[in-house]
């Protein structure tokens, strides 16, 4: 599975780490994820289910890249 550790500002300003995760390797690869798809200090926007009381962890469903373009994180069909 894919994983990443992200730094966001939370409503106060401040910086967050929060660990995004994803589907296995495989399956994205197969979508054309790469393990270029998104370098260090790229900026995305990420959408997901979040973690559980008060986790910050999120399970990832969409990524959105600088660029526009939007991964979808989910089994292949």
């Amino acid at each position: 599975h894919v994983r990443y550790l992200i730094e966001i500002k939370n409503e106060d300003g401040e910086t967050e780490t929060w660990d995004a995760r994803g589907s296995p390797v495989v399956w994205l690869a197969r979508k054309g994820w790469t393990p270029d798809t998104i370098a260090v200090g790229d900026s995305v926007e990420m959408y997901g289910y979040l973690g559980r009381d008060g986790n910050k962890m999120l399970s990832i469903m969409t990524i959105t890249l600088a660029d526009g373009r939007v991964l979808t994180d989910k089994a292949p069909e």
